[in-house]
């Protein structure tokens, strides 16, 4: 993976990955504390979470249910974002595995697609035709490899290891 991967881009739902160095200052944002929406960066929240620092390393990444709301707030010299409702979370620790699990050796990604954040609310292109909660004017619309946010210094960091793409869906760590 790379400093700019966001968990809800791979399928599997518990993985263990390595973040290379220099994702302090990367990109893709982060939604979320102790339990982060899952279109945040995984490197991001793992720096944010204080299990690995700015020279990256291993992490476990596990998948759970979606959460009603994410406090944004600063830690280990990220700051991440507040959220009200997504699709999907993720939580970030170090790397002791679990007996009985077998972790991928491959992770596959899922195809991109636009993903819109309205101050936080997810608005599925299936709902478009439907009334929206949210009142306001949209906060940030975005591919999902091509989101900048405003304050970040736009520095793309190489991946620490080699990332060989196995068609559009797949990537060997």
């Amino acid at each position: 993976i790379d400093c700019d991967t966001r968990a809800g881009k791979i399928k599997v739902s518990e993985f263990v990955a390595r973040c290379p160095p220099g994702c302090l200052g990367t990109k893709q944002a982060v939604w979320g504390t102790d339990i982060y929406a899952s279109v945040s960066s995984v490197c991001g929240a793992a720096i944010h979470s204080g299990v690995i620092d700015n020279s990256g390393g291993k992490i476990h990444v596990r998948k759970v249910p979606s959460s009603s709301s994410y406090k944004g707030t600063f830690s280990y010299g990220l700051r991440s974002l507040s959220l009200p409702r997504w699709r999907e979370s993720f939580v970030v620790s170090g790397t002791k595995q679990q007996k009985g699990i077998t972790y991928p050796s491959i992770l596959e990604f899922l195809p991109s697609r636009t993903s819109r954040i309205r101050t936080g609310h997810f608005l599925s292109p299936r709902l478009r035709g439907q009334q929206s909660a949210f009142r306001g004017p949209a906060m940030s619309e975005f591919p999902n490899r091509d989101y900048s946010p405003p304050h970040a210094g736009g520095h793309h960091q190489k991946p620490a290891i080699a990332v060989q793409r196995m068609g559009s869906l797949g990537a060997s760590l």
